[in-house]
């Protein structure tokens, strides 16, 4: 699902469900992989699947609302070089706003990308807040990956 190069990246895996998107960045030598989500029974599975796959000490992992938690990884400073979005296919409304906070709170490195999984069905904004814009998309299917990059730096952030 990720493509590319991720070697040292540090990647969130947001609505994370039983963690295969971060745990493929981790086998392909991601640095450090946040993990967040909210169903307690996946993030049980989640935690089972690191522990199996022997990436523990690579990943943090979160169970809780995805909005207070990108406000913790905010406060800690954080950005990522990717992140990943695949929140359940009934709650794709929520996506603009996932995104629009995500680039308020420059959670995503200056040469970062968000890929965001969706339904087919589903169309996405070509930009959000004049901020990130949308560079591509990959249609499976079903299901699309749409991806977005940085259009407008946050103030007092560079390439």
């Amino acid at each position: 699902m990720i493509g590319g190069d991720i070697r040292g990246a540090t990647c969130l895996d947001l609505f994370a469900g039983t963690g295969n998107v971060g745990i493929e960045a981790l086998s392909r030598q991601a640095a450090h992989v946040v993990f967040i989500e909210k169903a307690p029974a996946h993030f049980r599975v989640l935690q089972e699947n690191l522990t199996a796959c022997g990436l523990n000490s690579n990943a943090t992992v979160f169970c809780g609302d995805a909005n207070i938690l990108l406000k913790k990884l905010q406060k800690a400073g954080m950005t990522f070089d990717l992140i990943y979005l695949d929140p359940p296919y009934r709650q794709t409304n929520m996506l603009r706003d996932v995104l629009e906070r995500i680039a308020e709170m420059g959670l995503l490195a200056p040469d970062g990308q968000v890929i965001v999984e969706h339904a087919s069905a589903h169309e996405m904004p070509s930009a959000i807040l004049d901020a990130l814009e949308l560079s591509k998309t990959r249609r499976v299917g079903d299901t699309t990956l749409s991806f977005y990059c940085w259009h407008n730096l946050p103030e007092g952030t560079s390439l």
